[in-house]
């Protein structure tokens, strides 16, 4: 099937055509003064270099040039080209604590921001792996399955907030059972999660999934977000007003970063913990190189939708063109 891979371009054709307009009337204009000066075979005898022919040839490679060049940038495509790749991927997946402890203003501007900017920049470090996204709270659902769309996994990061869901507490728990659910079980790629958090989870279950998913090959790896003093947590009520959030006698609610939790869950299933705090972008660097380290099988993946582009024939044509007019003179020798 032919078509335009940006056929917006060939509009610029319309700039052909106004010059072959404004040719076509200075031709004409020129035919008109010659008669004005007396017999043609007189004026002929006159001009012996004259040679109208070879204005209009060059002019017509000048307008082929400038057509060829117009439709070489609108890129012509033609058929479909099988294309096979080999590589070496992994399946990661993200998740993000958004309970309403991750609103504590601890590391600035709050915990929540951060780990998205953390997510957002680990992203941008992964190649090649498919990326999925699951958000957590008192429950955990899947934001994005295992794909290979960078971009809107990112825009998905964007959108991310403690209002998402209604179900408080951090069940981490139900965040690792998701994900090891949301793995094709057909695909040898490595398989790694990515848990940030911060860590405010006290039940056994937890370990027993991590100590599961470890034996099924999941490595998981735990990112920090806050720190042990802790800090208050900011919330907004229904009138948009923003305070800090007190308990019932009326104390401001005190959440703490829960570093050994992490820790446990991140060696029971043979990863790493990370403390996000600093710079962000080292910690994205350290965790996607821990990632690289994973064991990878050599996977194939098959495209048809890549196009033939035929741009390169008009480049040539107008090159050859613009060569010829050139070197064509415009008199007879």
């Amino acid at each position: 099937m032919f078509q335009f891979e940006h056929p917006e371009h060939l509009h610029a054709l319309w700039i052909v055509v106004l010059l072959f307009l404004i040719f076509l009337r200075a031709e004409g204009r020129r035919q008109q003064k010659l008669k004005a000066l007396g017999n043609p075979q007189t004026v002929k005898k006159l001009m012996p270099g004259y040679a109208p022919a070879r204005r209009k040839l060059k002019a017509a490679l000048l307008l082929l040039a400038l057509g060829s060049l117009a439709i070489a940038w609108a890129n012509p495509q033609w058929g479909m080209r099988k294309v096979q790749r080999q590589g070496k991927s992994a399946d990661v997946f993200i998740a993000l604590d958004i309970s309403r402890s991750m609103m504590a203003n601890d590391v600035p501007p709050n915990r929540i921001e951060r780990g998205r900017k953390f997510a957002e920049r680990l992203i941008d470090e992964l190649t090649g792996d498919r990326i999925g996204l699951i958000v957590f709270a008192g429950g955990a659902f899947v934001q994005m399955p295992l794909s290979n769309d960078y971009q809107m996994a990112q825009l998905l990061l964007k959108t991310a907030n403690t209002d998402m869901t209604d179900q408080q507490g951090t069940a981490i728990a139900d965040a690792i059972e998701l994900a090891m659910q949301s793995y094709d079980p057909e695909n040898e790629r490595a398989r790694a999660l990515v848990i940030i958090s911060d860590g405010e989870t006290h039940d056994e279950e937890t370990l027993q999934l991590a100590k599961k998913a470890g034996k099924d090959g999941i490595v998981i790896i735990t990112v920090g977000v806050g720190t042990p003093k802790g800090g208050s947590i900011y919330v907004t009520d229904s009138r948009g007003n923003r305070g800090i959030l007190l308990d019932r006698t009326g104390q401001p609610v005190i959440t703490r970063l829960e570093e050994e939790n992490l820790r446990k869950i991140a060696r029971t299933a043979k990863g790493s913990y990370f403390l996000l705090s600093g710079d962000t972008d080292a910690v994205a660097k350290k965790v996607a190189e821990q990632l690289r380290k994973l064991e990878r099988k050599i996977t194939e993946e098959r495209s048809y939708t890549e196009r033939k582009s035929y741009y390169l024939f008009f480049v040539a044509l107008a090159l050859g063109s613009l060569l010829l007019h050139s070197l064509l003179p415009w008199r007879k020798k």
